[in-house]
């Protein structure tokens, strides 16, 4: 087991860690040494234990903060699926209206049967579909 030094507030101490873990414990206490020095500028000189265990409850601190914010943002994240979901069903039901409107509309011929929407609606009536279906996608989606 490879034996590292640290430096936290100043002080040196030798700590053992796994083959491997010698750059994570390195930056673990780089994070506990940054709260200790911070500490030492704002009260001075501290007994060793009162300074770790306050860098060390800094940094706790530090870390609920992260996870509320970490929990907001899942929040966030969910309620944004959930819309878009809800707007994606949207659009398809407006999609099937489309659809079954352009199916409605007069063919140029009669007899044969529309083999896309495009087929059976001119193209400035279809463009004034697609601007209309669009308005009420933005809509939908602004709701």
């Amino acid at each position: 087991m490879p034996d590292i030094s640290i430096d936290i507030g100043g002080r040196s101490f030798a700590i053992a860690c796994e083959p491997g873990e010698e750059p994570q414990a390195r930056a673990a206490a780089e994070l506990l040494n940054a709260q200790a020095k911070t500490l030492q500028a704002a009260l001075g000189r501290l007994p060793e234990s009162r300074m770790l265990l306050m860098a060390g409850l800094m940094l706790a601190d530090l870390q609920k903060e992260l996870e509320w914010k970490a929990k907001d943002a899942s929040e966030r994240v969910a309620d944004m699926e959930t819309r878009l979901r809800k707007a994606e069903s949207k659009a398809a039901a407006l999609a099937a209206d489309l659809e079954l409107q352009a199916r409605k509309a007069p063919s140029a011929e009669p007899s044969a049967a529309p083999a896309s929407l495009f087929d059976s609606v001119e193209l400035p009536d279809a463009m004034k579909l697609l601007e209309s279906t669009a308005k009420r996608l933005e809509k939908l989606v602004a709701d």
